[in-house]
């Protein structure tokens, strides 16, 4: 018995949901498509093609800004300072972490905080 597309785009958008939520649970623990693709008993191709199908954007870029809103969050409402948060969002790094954080944002973690 074959399932129709819309069996299928049912299947798929849960696919999403259970994704989004696990990001929800572990962005602070797990930062890799893998992690969350093994959870999912999934290839993280497959669970890439299905996010950016239904979200229109990759599933590392999903769990990326989720770590950056966090940090955002930290940076304007706690007096965490870099290091600080970089632990708290499950970077053993704190370079790291400033790096990423300025990729992404554009601006360094402090230029950030000043600029609220």
């Amino acid at each position: 018995m074959s399932q129709s597309n819309a069996d299928l785009a049912e299947t798929d958008s849960l696919l999403t949901h259970q994704f989004k939520d696990l990001v929800e649970k572990h962005y602070q623990q797990w930062h890799k498509v893998k992690e969350y693709a093994d959870a999912l008993a999934i290839t993280p191709n497959h669970l890439n093609d299905q996010v950016k199908s239904d979200l229109n954007i990759s599933a590392k870029a999903f769990i990326q800004e989720r770590i950056i809103l966090e940090a955002k969050r930290f940076a304007h409402f706690s007096d965490k300072n870099l290091k600080q948060t970089a632990y708290q969002l499950g970077f053993h790094d704190s370079s790291h972490f400033g790096k990423f954080f300025k990729q992404s944002v554009g601006m360094s973690f402090s230029a950030f905080r000043a600029s609220m």
